[in-house]
């Protein structure tokens, strides 16, 4: 008896209706840890950030972070489309 499946393309179709799905699951731990990271360097009483020059480079780094998040997983997925 044949088992009647979805075909290939089907398959790649329900699971690419968003591509990026898994960096917008990584960006959002990386905002959390921001976030938490910031809250380190606060005051506990007043919330004032003493180390200003920690808060900018996190600052600075999480939007470059974030862009390297997509753009790797847009090189990964553009290597498996060429290998097919």
């Amino acid at each position: 008896m044949r088992r009647f499946t979805r075909g290939r393309s089907q398959r790649t179709a329900a699971r690419t209706t968003f591509a990026y799905e898994k960096s917008l699951i990584v960006s959002a731990a990386l905002i959390v840890v921001c976030v938490f990271f910031l809250g380190a360097l606060a005051e506990p009483e007043t919330g004032r950030i003493q180390d200003q020059g920690a808060a900018w480079l996190a600052l600075i780094v999480l939007p470059v972070a974030v862009v390297a998040v997509f753009y790797i997983e847009y090189r990964i997925q553009k290597k498996r489309s060429a290998k097919c």
